[in-house]
């Protein structure tokens, strides 16, 4: 049980709790903005999602419908390494708030049925843009984290351009694996190759998007954003 700064039966509770005494917790970032916690943007908080055994920290979007960040890298922050093991990619690893893979794990204890994937990139300027992919899902472990999704949204202001799902001629990423340099599902060493764990396409080319490489310069998302260099990359899923 949380408590912090109690007097009598009046008290502070930390990010993600309330009630009496602090005794409950958020269990997605949605439920705690639907509690009425709007007045931040964005704010770091501790969720304990219904499928899990115990609470863990995550980033909330409180805007909208309530998102949270599964995949976070920027290149104004330290740099995390991002060609990991498998494992590593399952339990999560990094900084939750800047430079950080939530992990798979985590993932699916706060799936639902019905998600989108926010893709959210940094480019050039300073300028961004998104793509929202919906009924986005993950597959399980024994299908090595099969990436799902069947609509991309494209009436975002700024839209990137879909690099997952075969938009523009570009690789056809849905229902392929997720491949690490230790579990590589490609045939064609495709994580030694662009250096970072990544869900890559049945081709020699490996893929049209990658935003996990060694160094940012190293990630690229060809439809529409072509060679521009990518100095932000935020993954968040929401739900509907």
């Amino acid at each position: 049980m949380q408590s912090f700064g109690c007097v009598a039966d009046n008290c502070t509770c930390p990010w993600g709790y309330y009630g009496d005494k602090c005794t409950q917790i958020a269990t997605d970032c949605r439920d705690y903005k639907e509690k009425g916690y709007t007045r931040l943007r964005r704010v770091l908080t501790t969720i304990h999602p219904v499928n899990s055994t115990r609470p863990f920290e995550v980033s909330c979007y409180l805007n909208l419908v309530g998102s949270m960040v599964i995949f976070e890298r920027d290149s104004s922050c330290s740099m995390q390494n991002f060609n990991r093991s498998l494992h590593d990619y399952e339990i999560g690893f990094g900084n939750v708030p800047w430079n950080g893979w939530l992990g798979f794990d985590k993932i699916f204890q706060t799936s639902k049925p019905t998600m989108a994937l926010h893709v959210i990139l940094k480019y050039a300027s300073g300028l961004s843009c998104e793509v929202k992919y919906r009924y986005f899902s993950i597959g399980n472990k024994s299908s090595q984290y099969t990436f799902h999704a069947d609509r991309i949204q494209t009436n975002t202001i700024d839209f990137c351009g879909d690099s997952i799902m075969g938009g523009n001629g570009t690789l056809e990423l849905t229902g392929r694996p997720f491949s690490t340099f230790d579990s590589d599902l490609t045939g064609v060493n495709c994580p030694a190759i662009l250096g970072g764990g990544w869900w890559f396409a049945n081709s020699s080319n490996c893929s049209d998007s990658f935003v996990t490489g060694s160094e940012m310069k190293d990630n690229f998302w060809r439809n529409l954003l072509q060679d521009q260099y990518i100095s932000k990359v935020v993954f968040k899923i929401s739900y509907y």
